[in-house]
């Protein structure tokens, strides 16, 4: 009984402080300036709401585990906050100290395979948020941002071409792919060759090869602007049943 009452006490504080925390991010910065006691004071740089808000997951995310996630509100509050900062700041979530984005990126990872179909959507944004970014900044990036993202370019590839795939979900997924691929364009060559290469039927692979490469045509840039998104999409829905029909007749 103690044990389910600290469960529960748990699970009412984080729902809180989440709740805070979206609310925060209502808003552009938090107004920390001076007053005029302060006046002769050095001023400080305004704190934008994002700030806080990745503060308060670094409070929260050790507290986030596997059981308290099964709280359906407090698991759509979770993945509804971070992608929402995902969308706005996705430079500071690719600027996180090494643990938290491992926690954070742990937290997606589970959660695609784990959670409901709304859920998985809002992880599959996320992952197209921060790979966009990822692709895109000229800024330099934590070695640690680049290596935690890279497996989900196979985990995503993998959820859309070998498993029973909610097909409400392919849209969003789609872009998700393409997003990653953009970053990691070598890591998806090698994906394709491999799933081509383990083929033993000439015909198969001829078919796969063909697939593969109108997915991805010379005219569609591997940059994740929203054109080429769209292109992608267009491509995957037109061309994803054919290669997944063939695996499938291995």
């Amino acid at each position: 009984m103690a044990s389910e009452s600290r469960e529960e006490d748990a699970y009412r504080d984080i729902l809180l402080i989440m709740d805070l925390l979206t609310q925060l991010l209502s808003k552009d910065f938090i107004d920390f300036s001076l007053t005029e006691d302060d006046e002769n004071q050095e001023p400080e740089p305004n704190i934008q709401a994002a700030d806080i808000a990745l503060y308060g997951l670094n409070i929260i995310m050790p507290l986030m585990d596997a059981e308290l996630l099964k709280f359906p509100a407090l698991c759509s509050r979770y993945y509804k906050l971070i992608t929402f900062i995902s969308e706005i700041y996705p430079d500071k979530i690719c600027q996180l100290p090494q643990q938290l984005f491992q926690n954070l990126m742990a937290s997606i990872d589970i959660a695609l395979v784990s959670f409901s179909s709304e859920i998985t959507h809002l992880c599959m944004e996320f992952l197209a948020m921060v790979s966009t970014y990822v692709a895109t900044t000229r800024e330099p990036l934590q070695p640690h941002t680049t290596a935690m993202l890279e497996p989900f370019l196979k985990l995503v590839f993998d959820m859309l071409l070998h498993q029973n795939f909610d097909v409400d979900l392919t849209s969003s997924a789609s872009v998700t792919l393409f997003t990653l691929i953009c970053c990691f364009q070598e890591q998806y060559k090698r994906l394709v060759e491999a799933l081509i290469a383990a083929q033993t039927d000439a015909a198969v692979s001829q078919r796969l090869v063909d697939a593969f490469t109108n997915l991805t045509p010379a005219e569609t840039p591997l940059t994740p602007t929203r054109v080429n998104k769209i292109a992608f999409r267009r491509n995957f829905e037109r061309y994803m049943g054919g290669i997944k029909a063939v695996l499938c007749m291995k």
